[in-house]
């Protein structure tokens, strides 16, 4: 069972629809109780990156944003909506550490057909669940859930895809090499990460 992850990760992100830019991240994960805390330095047009801070930690999700460190561009925290968006990105970047998907971690599975099945979580007063789309092999190829959306201030549930690329082994466990993910909008799908592993370092229980 593993207690906490480190992974750094390269990839691309779209601050603006469809803009695309380089980004660099160290991501932390702890398992019980949940918590994560993902630093990413994304680089924009000009030379100075934007260091960006997404996390969630003793049941509360925050998310902060500013040019070189020092000109803010977000700070959302505290909310309802933020904790359940956040802690429903902790349970979707589980199949990188899968063992956090188990029973025993806390997560309960529900079937909905042969091919797919809802994982929920839930740590304090927030409870969330995904589904979780497997392939023949039986590994997860994609996870989709409504997931709170920021839009111009305000919260709105939105549907949410993520797709799971290029399967290895890592210490026993099969994770996936790459992901990619989007919201599902009205006018088409909107992606806004695309990300591969660097590398993996993972604590287990003993």
């Amino acid at each position: 069972m593993i207690a906490g992850a480190c992974i750094e990760w390269e990839g691309e992100f779209s601050m603006r629809p469809r803009r695309w830019s380089a980004f660099t991240a160290t991501q932390h994960y702890r398992v019980q109780p949940p918590a994560f805390v993902w630093d990413a330095r994304i680089r924009m047009s000009g030379v100075v990156p934007v260091l960006v801070r997404d996390a969630y930690a003793d049941s509360e999700g925050s998310l902060r944003a500013a040019i070189g460190g020092i000109v803010k561009v977000a700070d959302q925290h505290g909310t309802p909506d933020i904790a359940r968006g956040e802690l429903l990105r902790y349970l979707g970047e589980a199949v990188w550490f899968p063992t956090a998907l188990l029973p025993a971690a806390g997560v309960t599975w529900t079937a909905m057909d042969d091919g797919s099945a809802t994982a929920t979580l839930s740590d304090g007063a927030t409870t969330v669940s995904i589904d979780a789309h497997f392939a023949e092999s039986g590994e997860i190829e994609s996870l989709s859930a409504m997931r709170p959306r920021d839009i111009g201030g305000r919260s709105a549930l939105t549907p949410w895809v993520a797709r799971l690329h290029g399967y290895s082994r890592r210490h026993g466990m099969m994770v996936p090499g790459s992901g990619e993910v989007e919201w599902e909008l009205e006018s088409g799908s909107l992606p806004y990460w695309r990300g591969r592993i660097v590398s993996a370092q993972y604590d287990f229980v003993h």
